[in-house]
């Protein structure tokens, strides 16, 4: 099941940043923030653009793993739900690396998408 935006959203503001003191130190909401207005500045900053994705009809695959902090898992759950004729996997206990992690699980997800499946 594909999340809704504003919940995705509500979901992504609410989760703990890091700071660059000791490890597992939050930030302040100031720097949070700072760090929002940077990532929409750089990629959507009216994310009413996301509609966009709408004319993309051709069958379109998005993967990440469940745990990617360098590529946010939560974008791929709102590429997933903009995107009409998407085909979503997200893979278990995996990062950034989730292609090394789940090799021939990729594959067969690959495989199965270009055979039209």
């Amino acid at each position: 099941m594909v999340e809704a935006p504003s919940t995705l959203w509500t979901r992504v503001l609410t989760v703990p940043v890091e700071s660059s003191g000791p490890p597992g130190s939050p930030t302040d909401i100031a720097t949070r923030d700072a760090q929002l207005d940077a990532i929409a500045r750089w990629g959507i900053p009216d994310p009413s653009k996301l509609v966009r994705l709408t004319a993309i009809t051709q069958p379109t695959f998005v993967a990440n793993g469940d745990n990617d902090t360098f590529m946010s898992t939560e974008n791929s759950h709102l590429l997933a739900y903009h995107l009409p004729n998407v085909q979503l996997r997200i893979y278990p206990d995996a990062g950034h690396g989730f292609l090394d992690q789940h090799p021939e699980l990729f594959a067969d997800h690959i495989r199965a998408f270009l055979d039209g499946g």
